[in-house]
């Protein structure tokens, strides 16, 4: 049974709750179990775009590349300081927690598998391309809807480094982040690391 569809992005964000199972699964792996600690500056959110709502937007983030053979699991971590940030002035610096790297305002686990392949045991290029771009809409759509800001959020522009292949099977982390604002744009960063530590791709 699909669900209604969103109306209010911010309390969808407060109060759904993402799939249990997708919790256990990353909170398990090394890496990522620091982010699930009783003590984080992070909590689970939901992941609008692979949530069933009853229109024909995120087909393909939503469903094409949501099975078992492409990317069975993928979770969304926000700040627990951002779920009621206040009001952010257009033209000046994110205030607050600055974001960055190191303090990234929402943290992506994602399950790459081999159905995403371009070369061989190795994610295609241009699916790491979508996932930003997809990831960005998260990261600035939740502060556009939670200001109560009448924007229409597009990608005027997204560039991507690679750094290194993406093995699949593989888990990696995407982190992201609100750099600066300059009127209606928001401009973004992120960076996808793997288990091992190691840069995949920057944007």
């Amino acid at each position: 049974m699909t669900k209604p569809v969103i109306q209010n992005y911010a309390s969808f964000i407060r109060n759904e709750t993402p799939p249990q199972e997708d919790i256990n699964f990353f909170s398990a792996l090394p890496f990522a179990r620091p982010y699930f600690d009783s003590s984080s500056d992070y909590q689970p959110v939901p992941f609008l775009a692979r949530h069933e709502k009853g229109n024909p937007s995120n087909e393909f983030i939503g469903r094409v590349i949501n099975t078992h053979d492409t990317i069975p699991r993928m979770l969304v971590l926000m700040r627990k300081a951002d779920l009621y940030p206040p009001p952010q002035p257009a033209g000046v610096a994110i205030k607050g927690t600055p974001q960055s790297s190191n303090n990234p305002g929402n943290i992506v686990f994602i399950q790459f598998s081999s159905g995403l392949n371009g070369y061989k045991d190795t994610v295609h290029g241009g699916v790491l391309s979508a996932l930003f771009d997809e990831i960005f809409g998260v990261c600035a759509g939740y502060r556009v809807f939670v200001w109560g800001e009448k924007l229409a959020l597009v990608t005027a522009k997204l560039e991507v480094s690679y750094r290194a292949p993406v093995p699949t099977p593989s888990v990696g982390m995407v982190k992201v982040w609100v750099s600066r604002r300059e009127g209606r744009k928001y401009f973004l960063e992120a960076v996808l690391v793997g288990e091992d530590g190691v840069v995949r791709a920057e944007a």
